[in-house]
């Protein structure tokens, strides 16, 4: 093969998988490709370096691929592509290899486009006859790799079978078997595969003797089958699915009086067969189905309902056309000659029916395909019949299976006009009750299929009945399709849903609103579900029509759901319906819900009426519709029915507590008085007062015996406040929000500062973890005027609580974050631009600064990670809080200083490096906004630079690490950010996550090496000055541990990749302090791990000229005899690679000796004075001084004055 077609492949390959995301969705109108496609098949036959190149037959296969969904935009250029194919098959059928290839490639064409296509342009002359034969008997049945060319001869060797033409003619009698015999006995053999070549192999034999001159051939194989079915052979598995395929297809296309002589033998034995799968009765019944078929004479009921003219135009412009030809169908009598239908008949309708019934769909939906064939040629009564017994599937001991196979076949005769509209009184009510099938097991529920078939069949009779025939039933048939349609949990029942109103609305003409509805729910809107209840269902409401429907199905069905997101999206929908009918939904469905609050018994009915009540009361109001004194009452007395009840105990006591959160926030936000205001008051209270719910200040818990409404809800928040469930902590945090806000007078009162103080005391002060993640939480949502007189305690509590605690059992990062969010909320609360919180603002600051240093971890990995983000949050929340608008005249705020807003951009550069994708990602779009934030924040120093690197429409893909590490790697030239850069990216490259490393460690080498190929002056110097950078950063962060490990592995990285080869001691003095710090840190660590890792560091040192090289030896030379053997051991092995790579930095005369003392002494031994003697020798063969004082490790011990063990030092 050329070397130019080798690069076009190449090149075509690469543009494949560069616009695979643009082809994605994209569907295709022609094949764009059928040049190339022509092309590679002419260059397959060119010569034999291309027939065997598998390059070539693999892009062929990965262009087809495409066309799986539309195949059939290749019809047009199949011949073009299956005839060079298959005249290459039979120019090379010697060549084993070649006729692999080219057959494989035919394979995929049928895959693609089916073998019933495809086998059309197959050559079928009777020369090809005994040399497909032959081919197929020489092939191993047992060579799995190159099934795919049995499969195809199989295929091209069924079409020439039959070509007419007399065998004997050409009978050679091979081994004393007629070609006939030959040819069962192959076909035989393959029968008994476990692929697709058994499936050929079916078709080859009913194609073969289904020719006139194989009668006797043919009742041979009928009784073999039998013998074969009823042996039930555990060894041969696949050989009952090979026997069962063949009959089925032999039964289909052999001719009827034959087949009646023959099928006896099969049928009456078919009871006794063992069926192992769902193929086998799949298979069965399809057989029986054909032979049902066979048993009757091939004739079309006279009887069956034409609908005649089907126009979908004509139905649009007429709301309703006439068909006059259904109804004079419909009321003809026609005389029908007299069918004598076999007594077989009943049997083979027997074993459809129990298909309908059978575990597997695939099952069902051939048993309603087979009972619509068999039907078709039934007399009137009889096929009624039929349909009579499937009404009995629609019962409520009957299970999801008979519902759904009794849909199957409803739709299948609806298709063929077999059930007639006089049955249609009696099916359409157990179809719409189908669509609504839905049945509890466990944790979950069955119907979904049921569903999808009930719509299959409301789109079949869209297409098969007239409109004056369906018009009485087109509203219950619209509403039902309609709740599917937007209510369904599965997304696949509202898509068919869709798919059904939308014939229906095309084919009927006289769905109410149908052109409006299809516009706005489609079968794509529906897609998603919390837009199908909450965006199109209002909009739908809008018709009269519809919106009762609507509104009953979620308030007695759906709100009472098994799954909690469909009672959450009901009861929210619930409420967004309330404009549309707020009367009915008030007076009707409001105190059904208050009543279903109670359920002693349903815990999903408690949930939803719950959740439904608080949502309908919140829209009542905010819809100023008036609610009776009667249904208010009850609202008050909801939440202290339920505490005495004690439904928060026992088993879904969590959904209750945070619906009654819910109910809390919506009593708060529709400002309902929680106790009538007595007479005195009314009288006296002023304006103020009245706006401001006056009747609730006097229910702020007092001392008796019966506790006030705003008493227990009061505990109730508190109770969940503490509660350990996140999604509770956050519901009763936004529910103490609005109940802070409408449910105390203003100005506040003692109680309100009693309530402060009380938070703060048990934010400082308790144990439970839990308990002060929803306490700081709360104390940032207290309103502004309840924490201004003590706003400096407050803040401290909360900035108390963004520390690290001292004490380990005592860490809890959720509790952090939540003070971090708290304090952020509390401070955008009082305003940040504020008198009073101006005070403070560096020193909110420096609490945000300090979280985003949190790098804590437990068994659930890096949990400080959360806190971090919370905290960049906040920074930026404050930053961007103290930039005074544009059309403000006082300019920026004073408190608004330099070093927060340099510390800030630092740590977002930082953070944008990160190893989680998600901190990453947020930190990368808070640097963006920052950069380009309108007003423009002041102080960020190089922003002209910065905007120039971030730009405005810079893509969103931080959580990429490429292109986050590339973009701000890029800015590492700047030295107001090197550090942050270097402080980020180092600790990513260091740590054990596979692509953050790979990536990170990318960038940062590309761009050190970009600099050292410039080899200018420039580059030159920003290269020292960044291993300068990375030595004072190793020096100021030698107790940090995350930090230290990370560095020597970047820098040993860096080292090993000669990105600092240029700053020899010579010039700089990167490799002395490098090496200064690197001793000391080993000298003084207690970390083994840590000392092992510097190891390298002084290896890769040794590049460097002296007095780096020498200083290095000597640490090598002392860690060679340390007290640690796998320390020992590493030394050597890593000193051995490094001289054995590098040989000039021994010297030469005395290279082979030091190579030999390295690989031959056993220095994880222990450590005798012939070994010191050894490591003596080193020092002398090296040229250097031995040093009077050797090195000590203090390494970390498991306990105190404990020696490790010797195992715990040599592991690896």
């Amino acid at each position: 093969m050329s070397s130019n077609l080798q690069d076009e492949i190449v090149i075509n390959e690469g543009e494949e998988d560069a616009e695979t995301n643009d082809q994605v969705g994209r569907l295709k109108s022609f094949v764009e490709e059928a040049k190339e496609l022509n092309q590679l098949i002419s260059q397959f036959d060119l010569n034999d370096e291309n027939r065997r190149n598998q390059v070539l037959y693999d892009r062929f296969i990965q262009i087809l691929e495409r066309y799986q969904e539309q195949s059939q935009l290749l019809d047009s250029h199949l011949e073009e592509m299956v005839v060079p194919l298959m005249n290459m098959a039979r120019k090379y059928s010697k060549d084993q290899e070649v006729l692999r290839q080219v057959l494989r490639t035919v394979y995929f064409l049928t895959k693609v486009r089916g073998y019933k296509t495809i086998e059309r342009f197959f050559p079928h002359e009777v020369t090809d006859f005994e040399t497909t034969l032959s081919l197929l008997e020489s092939q191993d049945p047992n060579d799995f790799v190159v099934w795919e060319t049995r499969y195809v001869l199989l295929l091209w060797f069924s079409i020439i079978v039959i070509i007419p033409f007399d065998l004997n003619r050409i009978d050679a009698n091979v081994g004393g078997l007629t070609l006939m015999q030959r040819i069962v006995k192959l076909a035989k053999n393959y029968l008994n595969d476990s692929g697709k070549t058994r499936e050929a192999a079916a078709i080859l034999l009913s194609r073969a003797l289904t020719r006139p001159d194989c009668g006797l051939h043919l009742k041979e194989f009928f009784e073999w089958s039998n013998e074969i079915l009823l042996a039930n052979d555990i060894n041969r598995p696949f050989l009952v699915t090979g026997v069962f395929g063949a009959l089925a297809a032999i039964v289909k296309r052999g001719k009827r009086q034959e087949m009646l002589e023959y099928l006896p033998v099969i049928f009456h034995n078919l009871d006794k067969v063992k069926l192992n799968s769902a193929t086998h009765r799949k298979l069965l019944v399809k057989l029986v189905q054909r032979i049902g078929l066979t048993f009757l004479k091939p004739k079309i009921a006279s009887w069956r309902y034409q609908r005649g003219n089907r126009s979908v135009l004509e139905n649009l412009k007429s709301n309703g056309p006439s068909n006059q030809s259904s109804q004079q169908n419909e009321e003809k009598e026609e005389e029908e000659e007299d069918i004598d239908v076999p007594e077989e008949i009943e049997t083979v309708l027997d074993y459809l029916i129990k298909g309908l019934k059978d575990k597997d769909t695939v099952v069902r939906w051939s048993s309603a395909k087979g009972i619509g064939r068999i039907t078709s040629r039934l007399p009137k009564e009889f096929a009624d019949e039929v349909v009579g017994s499937f009404l009995d599937f629609f019962t409520i001991g009957e299970g999801d299976e008979a519902w759904h196979g009794g849909c199957l076949a409803f739709a299948e005769l609806a298709k063929r006009g077999l059930l007639l509209p006089s049955r249609l009184n009696d099916v359409l009510p157990l179809v719409i009750k189908s669509l609504q099938y839905d049945e509890r097991r466990g944790a979950h529920s069955v119907g979904a299929h049921v569903r999808d078939a009930a719509c299959y069949v409301c789109w079949a009779f869209g297409r098969a009945y007239s409109p004056q025939v369906m018009r009485s039933f087109v509203e219950k048939l619209s509403n039902a399709l309609m709740i599917v349609m937007v209510y369904d949990r599965e997304v696949n029942c509202r898509r068919a849903a869709a798919a059904a109103f939308q014939e229906n609305v095309g084919r009927q003409g006289n769905f109410p609103h149908g052109i409006d509805i299809i516009t706005t729910a489609d079968f794509f809107t529906v897609a998603v579900r919390s837009d199908s209840y909450t965006k199109i269902s209002p909009q739908i409401a809008k018709f009269q029509e519809y919106r009762k429907s609507l509104i009953d199905h979620l308030a007695i069905v759906k709100i009472q759901h098994w799954d909690r997101s469909i009672r959450e999206l009901s009861a929210e929908t619930l409420g967004l319906l309330v404009s549309h009918d707020s009367i009915y939904i008030r007076d009707n469905v409001l105190p059904a819900l208050l009543t279903s609050c109670l359920d002693p018994d349903d815990l999903n009915v408690r949930h939803g009426g719950i959740l439904g009540v608080a949502s309908i009361t919140l829209a009542l109001k905010r819809s100023n519709v008036e609610i009776p004194e009667e249904t208010l009452e009850k609202i008050i007395k909801l939440v202290p029915a339920i505490d005495a009840a004690r439904l928060y105990r026992g088993r879904g006591g969590e959904l209750i507590r945070h619906a009654v959160c819910k109910l809390i926030e919506s009593i708060a936000l529709s400002k309902i008085p929680l106790s009538k205001p007595s007479s005195s008051d009314s009288t006296t209270s002023n304006n103020t007062v009245k706006a401001a719910a006056p009747a609730v200040k006097r229910s702020i818990p007092t001392r008796g015996k019966e506790k006030s409404a705003a008493a227990v809800l009061t505990e109730t928040l508190d109770e969940n406040l503490k509660h350990p469930k996140e999604d509770i902590q956050l519901a009763a945090v936004s529910a103490f929000t609005a109940f802070t806000r409408n449910c105390y007078s203003f100005p506040p009162k003692k109680s309100a500062f009693d309530l402060v103080d009380r938070y703060m005391k048990v934010a400082s002060t308790e144990l439970n973890m839990a308990t002060r993640r929803g306490y700081n939480l709360a104390l940032g949502a207290m309103p502004r005027d309840f924490v201004i007189p003590k706003l400096g305690e407050v803040l401290d509590v909360l900035i108390k609580a963004c520390k690290i605690e001292t004490k380990s059992d005592q860490r809890d990062a959720e509790a952090r974050r939540n003070a971090v969010e708290g304090l952020c909320r509390l401070s955008q609360e009082v305003g940040f631009r504020s008198k009073e919180l101006s005070p403070f603002i560096d020193k909110i600051f420096g609490a945000f600064l300090s979280s985003a240093n949190d790098y804590c971890i437990d068994n659930r990995g890096d949990v400080g990670s959360w806190v971090r983000e919370a905290s960049i949050k906040a920074m930026f929340t404050l930053v961007s809080g103290l930039v005074t608008p544009s059309n403000e005249e006082e300019g920026v705020n004073a408190s608004l200083k330099e070093s927060i807003v340099h510390s800030f951009v630092g740590k977002l550069i930082i953070l944008s490096l990160d190893r989680i994708d998600r901190l990453r990602s947020t930190a990368g779009k808070i640097l963006l906004r920052t950069v380009n934030h309108s007003p423009s924040i002041p102080f960020i120093k190089r922003h002209e630079q910065l905007k120039s690197i971030l730009p405005p429409g810079t893509p969103d893909t931080w959580a990429v690490t490429s292109n986050s590490s590339s973009l701000v790697v890029s800015l590492i030239e700047f030295e107001e950010y090197r550090e942050s850069i270097l402080y980020g990216i180092i600790p990513t490259i260091g740590s054990s996550t596979t692509v953050p490393v790979l990536e990170a460690s990318n960038a940062l080498l590309e761009y050190l090496k970009a600099l050292k190929s410039k080899g200018d002056e420039k580059s030159l110097e920003l290269t020292k000055e960044i291993g300068n950078r990375i030595a004072v950063m190793l020096n100021k962060y030698s107790k940090l541990d995350r930090f230290v490990n990370s560095c020597f592995k970047v820098v040993s990285q860096l080292l090993s990749n000669g990105c600092f080869d240029n700053l020899q001691p010579e010039t700089s003095s990167f490799s002395t302090d490098l090496l200064d710090i690197t001793e000391k840190i080993v000298s003084q660590s207690r970390d083994l791990q840590k000392v092992s890792i510097g190891i390298y560091v002084f290896c890769w040192l040794l590049l460097f000229s002296n007095p780096t090289r020498s200083r290095s030896f000597h640490m090598i030379l002392q860690l060679i005899i340390s007290s640690f053997p796998k320390v020992r051991r590493l030394t050597a092995e890593e000193t051995y690679i490094r001289i054995m790579t590098d040989e000039h930095i021994v010297p030469e005369e005395n290279l082979n000796q030091v190579m030999s003392l390295l690989s031959e002494t056993h220095w994880d031994q222990e450590v005798t004075k012939e070994t010191e003697e050894k490591r003596d020798k080193l020092f002398e063969l090296l040229k250097l001084e031995k040093p009077s004082q050797p090195i000590q490790l203090s390494v970390n011990l498991r306990g105190s004055n404990a020696d490790l063990e010797y195992a715990e030092l040599v592991k690896e």
